[in-house]
């Protein structure tokens, strides 16, 4: 892992501690560099890759404005259930990258 790397990953897990992310958009943001990290660090990125794979079919950011108002409420309850649902893990890996770099 390099050093522009290792600041990517420090920078998107501060984000999401200090409440600039959601949990899906930290996933998201987390899960490419699983390949790039140390060993010891791979498995909580392995689990961001399992997020991002879960709630690939939940919008994020500006699309969900498109959404036709007659599904809004059903899509922002499936986005709300899947932020709850990600946030310790995403939380948890956060954390032990901040703590680790």
């Amino acid at each position: 892992m390099n050093l522009a790397q290792r600041t990517t990953l420090k920078a998107i897990a501060t984000d999401f501690l200090e409440g600039r992310l959601l949990p899906l958009e930290a996933a998201l943001a987390l899960a490419p560099f699983e390949d790039e990290v140390p060993d010891e660090l791979r498995a909580c990125l392995t689990a961001m890759v399992g997020v991002a794979s879960e709630t690939d079919n939940i919008q994020l950011g500006h699309r969900r404005a498109l959404w036709h108002p007659d599904v809004r409420a059903l899509e922002n309850r499936k986005h709300d259930e899947a932020q709850a649902w990600a946030e310790p893990m995403v939380r948890e890996t956060c954390e032990r990258l901040a703590e680790a770099l």
